[in-house]
């Protein structure tokens, strides 16, 4: 009996882990990938080419270089919108030419992962605050 419960249990932790791995990388209807985590994307940007969307937390703000900082929203529960040390928090820049949204705005981002002189920033599209 135990051993069947264990399983049973081993069985739904499996599925609770591939299923959110296997669907952020899989398209919708429309084309664009399902909506990704900041730590999803930060941890593994080469497994998200073309369009992404990317749920976040704006960390920071930086209007004259048009970009913007969005760190995972689980972490800026945890941790506010600053970069604490008991995080490892991941930020990912954002270059954007619209109306930058506010620090602590949860924002839904559409774009590409694009190379900048600076590293690889989320060249954004489309930003909608939540």
């Amino acid at each position: 009996m135990h051993k069947w419960l264990a399983l049973l249990i081993l069985l739904f932790v499996v599925i609770a882990v591939a299923v959110p791995v296997v669907t952020s990388k899989a398209p919708d209807e429309s084309g664009t990938r399902r909506i990704l985590t900041v730590r999803n994307l930060h941890d593994a940007p080469e497994h998200h080419s073309g369009d992404i969307q990317v749920l976040g937390v704006v960390a920071a703000v930086d209007e004259e270089h048009s970009t913007f900082g969005i760190m995972d929203a689980a972490e800026a529960e945890a941790c506010g919108t600053d970069v604490c040390a008991d995080c490892s928090t991941a930020i990912i820049p954002v270059a954007w030419e619209g109306g930058m949204p506010e620090t602590g705005n949860k924002v839904l981002v559409s774009g590409r992962i694009a190379p900048s002189p600076r590293g690889l920033v989320l060249s954004a599209a489309q930003v909608v605050v939540q």
